[in-house]
């Protein structure tokens, strides 16, 4: 069960290596940043999740999870959306309405419950 442990914090640990090397390159080489968003975006994360939740688990855990998982995408599409709308204002306010949109999806998900459905 450690070795589990420790190979999902090695994998992890490369793909945040990896954003973290786009992100400071990124001046000199604008398309590594655009390729990490792409594989953000691209359902990397999610295999690398549902990996980790059937092995915890077993078959059952792929529906609830999936579920909420989508509903945590739909709401990062929508505040992506939101930046894209909100993207002439200057950097701090993009922030903070981010971080607002954040705590505001957090409090409805966790106040009305809906990680029991």
């Amino acid at each position: 069960m450690l070795t589990d442990y420790v190979k999902n914090l090695i994998f992890l640990g490369i793909i945040v290596t990896a954003i973290q090397f786009s992100a400071s390159h990124y001046k000199e080489h604008t398309n590594y940043l655009k390729i990490m968003a792409f594989l953000w975006g691209a359902p990397m994360f999610y295999f690398f999740l549902l990996y980790v939740m059937v092995n915890a688990g077993n078959k059952e855990t792929i529906i609830p999870f999936t579920k909420h998982a989508a509903i945590g995408t739909l709401m990062t599409v929508l505040a992506m959306f939101l930046t894209l709308f909100i993207i002439h204002y200057d950097i701090n306010t993009i922030v903070f309405i981010n971080l607002a949109f954040l705590f505001l999806i957090l409090f409805l998900y966790f106040n009305y419950t809906i990680y029991i459905y």
